[in-house]
């Protein structure tokens, strides 16, 4: 019973009666990612769980790391440090903060990382402790009008935004050296992409001068990739040391036809489709009162169920 988006696509479309209407598709399909986001925010699927941690290695003196891009959640609150085997424990930002105010200054001293915590995002696959100068490159000759921007601290600490426009495969240097946060790509305001919903014809490349290392690829359907950010502490004295994190998955935006729909979610996807499909007619004011979602609790029931196939069983009180 897992469709895929063109199905699901389909079959909305039938059922709202707009079966012929190209622009009517071109609504649904832009929907269709919003009512599944929105699915995917409201709990933590375990359908979602990967069976293998992410891995990140240790550099000395480096206190945060980025996740890849499909990293939706950290699974459970501990990570593993697999070199030397112990658990880091996960806390919040704010609560560091309070216990070790010495976290993230010139005064902390690096050791062996206890704790952990998810602190923000960055737009690049791979962050520099020092500042690097960086350049953007495509892999398509046609990629020549397209604009990209980066972000960062220089070496002053001062926050910076560059911005160049693309030269096919001549790689275009950005002038100032940054530690580079943010990365991002769009189509010139005027022109139309040459496919819809991408901002390139080729992968675009963000590559580091110094260190002579791919930072981020923007793929041509992405403008920006947002990365979550995991950060140690103490900050590791020692490089090498390989931490495992166990996640689940986040979502990437449905595209093409053939991509499929979370398995058993096509009826609370239909759902939601159905309601803001009706606020945008003018059937539904707005979505303020959240309406009920039969279908997404029906979903939730399922997941909430043992799924397992074994019989629960309760230790008896023996006290």
């Amino acid at each position: 019973m897992q469709p895929s988006r063109r199905e699901l696509l389909d079959d909305f479309l039938d059922f709202v009666g707009e079966q012929s209407d190209a622009n009517a598709r071109n609504t649904a399909e832009r929907l269709l990612n919003r009512a599944l986001h929105t699915l995917w925010l409201k709990h933590p699927w375990k359908q979602f769980v990967m069976p293998a941690p992410f891995s990140l290695t240790t550099v000395a003196d480096q206190r945060s790391y980025a996740l890849p891009a499909h990293f939706g959640r950290v699974l459970g609150g501990r990570i593993r440090n697999l070199t030397t085997p112990r658990d880091l424990v996960g806390i919040e930002p704010e609560t560091l903060q309070s216990a070790f105010p010495d976290a993230g200054t010139t005064l902390e001293v690096a050791s062996a990382p206890q704790l952990f915590m998810v602190s923000g995002t960055c737009g690049v696959g791979v962050l520099r402790a020092t500042t690097d100068l960086v350049s953007a490159v495509s892999t398509s000759a046609l990629d020549v009008t397209q604009r990209v921007t980066v972000e960062g601290y220089d070496s002053s600490g001062n926050w910076l935004r560059q911005s160049a426009t693309l030269n096919g495969l001549t790689p275009v240097d950005f002038p100032i050296r940054v530690v580079p946060w943010t990365f991002g790509k769009s189509v010139v305001a005027g022109t139309n992409p040459s496919t819809e919903l991408s901002s390139s014809v080729g992968s675009v490349l963000l590559s580091g001068l110094i260190y002579g290392a791919t930072l981020q690829t923007l793929l041509p359907y992405e403008s920006a990739v947002e990365h979550q950010v995991i950060t140690l502490y103490p900050k590791p004295s020692a490089a090498g040391e390989v931490i495992a994190v166990p996640f689940l998955r986040g979502l990437v935006r449905s595209l093409y036809d053939g991509d499929p729909i979370p398995n058993n979610w096509q009826e609370a996807v239909f759902e939601e489709m159905t309601i803001q499909w009706r606020v945008n007619t003018g059937e539904l004011t707005l979505d303020t009162l959240n309406v009920a979602r039969p279908k997404f609790l029906d979903l939730l029931a399922f997941e909430q169920a043992n799924r397992f196939g074994t019989r629960p069983s309760i230790t008896p009180f023996t006290g």
